[in-house]
């Protein structure tokens, strides 16, 4: 869809998702410069340290294999940016960093860990967790610190270390940092991406907004107050009302969830259930379909995005059913799935048809397909010619 100037009006979403990769490269590409520098201090520890070392070849190894990682990593940074986010590339780098701390407590003499003497590690293994936030969110994050305190707290026995000693506190501090290192910046980048996906749908709904506001708006105000027949003057005035509704961000114009958005964070059973009432008495009022809504009651409430998308599937299955099905009855079914889930399913009694000869409308492909796709929800299709269709959803 292009305004009137012929720019596209999804042009703010691919500028705001193309701000989005630029600030986790931008991320990627800070943390490159810290690794850098723990790298210079890595070398500069085994130099410095060498006479408390008593196995230099293995350390310097190690030192060798982390200088390795790290051009390989600089590298990717600028040939394959999108390399830095894949688990082999941020998995090996953690495993490299645990294996530093871990064999700080061999090749030191006994008691060097937990000392004020600097490890072989130094800060190298920090970079590993900042990146397993940045690419895999915080949880993978934690778990990246997790791995990395673990190894640097059994490198305490290995260096001759009593559990018991004043020194492991230290140690124990230093696993609880790098669990916080992780979860704090996979939930930072999770804000951020957040953010710019609200920023991203206003400036696709504020150009939208001024592209059919003195278009198609004014043509259903002049079709609800021309038209002879009351149907289409209904038709008209609801639509416009829901368009309006749209693009002022009261939601996404077809769930009718009360209290949709932001101003409500959660949707329960309940409120599911007559959500999907009103969406068959809006789209089924001008047929003679019959409809019967089933909602477990131990359905899991939703949260609110997640609700509209659900809702938005199922409006879009009851409109199908009322243009084309010529139904007498429909049902709408809803109970849990999994742990968190749900799953639905609209079905109707009508003409049905073959799903192997009808190409798939715009309906079904964005409308139905696209949302579930929103939430890494699946849909499934049952048709057959003479026997109604069946729209399955796993959310």
């Amino acid at each position: 869809m292009t305004n009137a100037r012929g720019e596209s009006v999804v042009s703010s979403t691919l500028q705001t998702q193309w701000e989005t990769s630029t600030m986790t490269s931008g991320l990627l590409r800070g943390i490159a410069i810290f690794r850098l520098v723990a790298l210079a201090i890595v070398i500069g520890t085994l130099v410095t340290e060498r006479g408390s070392l008593k196995m230099t070849v293995v350390a310097s190894v190690l030192v060798g294999l982390t200088t390795g990682a790290t051009v390989l990593i600089t590298w990717l940074n600028v040939a394959q940016p999108a390399a830095l986010t894949s688990v082999p590339v941020v998995g090996g780098e953690v495993l490299l960093g645990a294996l530093l701390l871990l064999f700080d407590g061999l090749v030191f003499r006994t008691g060097h860990v937990g000392s004020t003497q600097a490890g072989l590690a130094g800060s190298w293994p920090i970079a590993g967790v900042l990146s397993a936030g940045v690419a895999l969110g915080p949880w993978l994050g934690l778990a990246a610190g997790s791995v990395m305190g673990a190894a640097h707290t059994l490198a305490a026995p290995l260096n001759g270390v009593s559990l018991h000693s004043s020194a492991v506190l230290a140690v124990i501090t230093s696993f609880v940092l790098y669990a916080v290192y992780g979860v704090a910046t996979g939930s930072a980048v999770r804000v951020i991406h957040a953010y710019d996906e609200t920023l991203s749908r206003s400036r696709a709904r504020d150009e939208v907004s001024r592209t059919l506001h003195d278009g198609v708006l004014q043509t259903l105000a002049v079709i609800e107050r021309r038209s002879g027949d009351p149907d289409l003057a209904a038709l008209a005035k609801e639509q416009e009302r829901d368009l309006r509704a749209f693009l002022a961000g009261i939601g996404h114009g077809q769930a009718g969830l009360p209290g949709s958005g932001s101003r409500r964070q959660r949707v329960d059973a309940g409120e599911l259930r007559s959500s999907i009432q009103q969406l068959v008495s809006k789209q089924l009022r001008h047929t003679s379909t019959r409809a019967t809504v089933l909602v477990a009651d131990d359905t899991p409430s939703l949260p609110a995005h997640r609700a509209d998308v659900v809702l938005g599937v199922i409006s879009e299955a009851l409109a199908n059913v009322g243009k084309h099905a010529r139904a007498a009855k429909v049902t709408v079914f809803v109970e849990p799935f999994g742990r968190k889930g749900l799953f639905c399913s609209v079905k109707d009694d009508g003409v049905g048809f073959d799903v192997e000869s009808v190409r798939e409308g715009l309906g079904l492909t964005s409308s139905i397909r696209g949302r579930a796709r929103e939430i890494d929800g699946r849909v499934e299709l049952v048709a057959r010619d003479g026997m109604g269709v069946e729209v399955r959803l796993w959310a």
